[in-house]
């Protein structure tokens, strides 16, 4: 447990803890923390800031819009906005009911930034993916939205 920087008289305390309980209950526990998202705020820090780099390698490589719901549609939100493996293929993540960005992998040498007006399509594709990868809740500004998800 060094290597995650555990001193070892806490190391030692930890697999005591783990050795005394019952094995049903180290299963469900096994099974609370693989239901995390990765964003949870009970994960360690240090995992996520792990990722930075190789995130940030990929983000460099893609082009940007911003879509805007047109009259009528609104985003939503789940709790696992991202993808979690081959964020590279492209990816859309609402930043509020109005407003999501889309990254999909650059055709040119340079990443861009460009904004338009998404389509009904586009905004239903969007919620409908928020819905999909979400572990646990979605919000959204209205019951219809949700509903229609």
């Amino acid at each position: 447990m060094a290597d995650f920087g555990v001193a070892a008289t806490e190391a030692l305390a930890a697999y005591n803890i783990l050795i005394a309980s019952p094995p049903e209950q180290l299963a469900r526990e096994l099974d609370e923390l693989n239901a995390l998202s990765p964003q949870d705020p009970q994960l360690p820090e240090q995992e996520a800031l792990r990722a930075q780099p190789v995130v940030c390698a990929q983000l460099q490589k893609m082009e940007f819009t911003l879509l805007d719901a047109p009259p009528g549609a609104e985003f939503v939100l789940g709790d696992t906005p991202i993808p979690q493996q081959d964020l590279s293929h492209g990816f859309s993540v609402p930043l509020s009911k109005s407003v999501a960005v889309l990254a999909e992998p650059a055709t040119a040498p340079q990443a861009t930034i460009a904004r338009r007006s998404a389509t009904t399509a586009e905004v239903d594709a969007i919620n409908r993916t928020q819905w999909d990868n979400s572990r646990r809740v979605v919000v959204g500004s209205s019951k219809p939205i949700l509903a229609a998800l």
